[in-house]
């Protein structure tokens, strides 16, 4: 800095923000998936995850305070998606899937999430599923009708990571079930509407 001046800094240093700014404006979606959640995974890691893991594992009882010192499961890979965080984790040995299931409603509550999901992706570690977003908090509206004629899996909603529910009809047997109120008859009549163009 000293030997150039600013001015030469300031061309080197330029060209970075300024390409981040154009990819931004030109193409939004891209920028997000690519750029935009990987920093928001790394803000999240730094000051939700890693800042309260150890006072949060201690009072749900996930860690071990043994002989003065705190045994805690180890906090992995933050990955953020549009809708959520999924958060890897490798449990102390001695534990099982079942602690952790017992506890989902604290780590849900502690981190400041609507829910807690926990699933093992190989032997000692678990994926936590975190939603910072419900997609399905507000009815969806009707799909329109396909345009073309098919039996294939026919779309009859939204995933809750906004993916199109797929429901394969031809050549299975379908079973809808579920409490008053839960949406069955909804389930039947898109899957209906799915099939009007192929009646």
């Amino acid at each position: 800095m000293s030997t150039f001046g600013w001015q030469v800094a300031l061309l080197v240093l330029a060209p970075v923000p300024t390409g981040l700014l154009a990819w931004a404006v030109t193409d939004w979606l891209s920028f997000i998936r690519v750029i935009g959640l990987r920093l928001l995974a790394w803000w999240r890691l730094t000051w939700v995850y890693r800042r309260h893991w150890q006072p949060v594992m201690i009072v749900s009882g996930l860690g071990r305070p043994l002989w003065g010192r705190d045994y805690l499961p180890r906090l992995g890979k933050i990955t953020c998606t549009a809708w959520a965080d999924l958060v890897t984790v490798r449990m102390l040995k001695g534990q099982s899937v079942k602690d952790w299931a017992d506890r989902l409603d604290h780590l849900a509550q502690c981190f400041g999430a609507a829910s807690c999901r926990a699933a093992v992706t190989r032997g000692g570690h678990l994926q936590l599923t975190l939603p910072r977003t419900d997609p399905l908090a507000v009815p969806l509206a009707a799909l329109p009708l396909p345009e073309a004629p098919t039996v294939e899996p026919v779309e009859i909603g939204k995933q809750e990571d906004g993916r199109p529910w797929l429901l394969k009809v031809h050549g299975t047997h379908v079973l809808v079930a579920g409490a008053t109120g839960a949406g069955k008859g909804s389930i039947i009549w898109s899957t209906i509407r799915g099939l009007l163009p192929a009646v």
